[in-house]
């Protein structure tokens, strides 16, 4: 749910990650991802789209999981 609530906000959960790896330490290469983000909406988007992408990812997980624990057996039986 992080992903989809940080749609709302200035930037994308991913972004703010992706530039963490991605966008450098260096102050010079942080100035060049924000003007990316600034002047591409085509950059802006693409955050976005991944952003939902890894959240539907997640969704479906939680949904895999919640069927296999409430379907698997636990193995103990009555006599």
């Amino acid at each position: 749910m992080f992903c989809l609530v940080s749609l709302r906000t200035g930037r994308p959960l991913i972004h703010r990650f992706a530039r963490a790896y991605l966008g450098g330490s260096r102050e010079h290469e942080g100035s060049v991802w924000e003007a990316r983000w600034l002047e591409m909406a085509g950059f802006r988007a693409y955050f976005r789209t991944v952003t939902i992408g890894w959240e539907a990812g997640y969704l479906v997980e939680a949904a895999i999981r919640l069927a296999a624990v409430h379907t698997a057996s636990t193995g103990s039986r009555s006599p």
